[in-house]
């Protein structure tokens, strides 16, 4: 779980430099997040990662196991 790892880093750098407009972004990130579910910045930077990993592991030659990792695949 990459997204808590990234809010964490946000908070410990507002935290560390005491900057009011680091959590006054945060909140205002966090805010848009809660209000607006559709528009979630994470789930298209998400997305993007589960594609570059399953071409990674694909172009390595096994394509048996990425294939496995697709959501719509079938474990037997």
């Amino acid at each position: 779980m990459w997204q808590p790892r990234a809010i964490g880093s946000l908070v410990l750098l507002g935290m560390v430099i005491q900057a009011w407009p680091c959590f006054l972004a945060l909140g205002a990130l966090l805010f848009r997040n809660a209000a607006f579910p559709s528009l979630h910045p994470f789930d298209g930077l998400y997305g993007r990662l589960c594609l570059g990993s399953y071409l990674i592991i694909l172009l390595s030659g096994e394509m048996r196991f990425a294939n496995r990792l697709l959501p719509w695949a079938r474990t037997e």
